[in-house]
């Protein structure tokens, strides 16, 4: 879950300029389900620490998540969670560590749609729709759509 949250955070508004979808659609597509699968995550998150009932020490890695969160700060760790290590672990991260729910996903909020913007319009202002042949990619996902959908029903029958 985490790959596919980054990987719309700044594939998902290239393919959109792209394809030609306008900036509101582009937020629709992309911005809108990251932010609700980070609300979705806080929430299960809180669950699902509410069920662990059991206080374990802190593995190595949250340690040093922890650290670098103190050291940065949650404005940073914001910055670069949408595009390095996705939305939902962020939100997760977050609610451990006891950030605040607010603060968090404004911060959120703010910084994805910065870097889903950031990546929308310099794909429109460099002209990259010249280098990235997604038509080609399109056509041969609709053969294999074709191909897969009849061997279905061979297997049907």
């Amino acid at each position: 879950m985490c790959l596919l949250s980054t990987w719309k955070t700044y594939t998902g508004p290239i393919i959109a300029a792209v394809l030609g979808f306008s900036f509101l659609e582009m937020l629709i597509y992309n911005f809108v389900p990251a932010i609700l699968v980070g609300l979705k995550v806080w929430y299960a998150g809180s669950w699902f620490f509410s069920l662990n009932t059991k206080k374990k020490p802190m593995s190595k890695k949250m340690m040093k998540f922890e650290e670098l969160w103190t050291r940065f700060g949650e404005r940073n760790a914001a910055l670069l969670a949408p595009i390095f290590i996705g939305i939902p672990t962020y939100a997760i991260l977050a609610k451990k560590l006891g950030g605040n729910f607010k603060r968090t996903f404004m911060n959120l909020s703010f910084f994805t749609l910065l870097w889903c913007s950031v990546f929308y319009l310099a794909t429109l202002v460099f002209n990259l729709d010249k280098y990235l042949n997604i038509d080609s990619y399109l056509e041969k996902a609709e053969e294999f759509q074709e191909k897969h959908s009849n061997d279905i029903k061979v297997k049907e029958k």
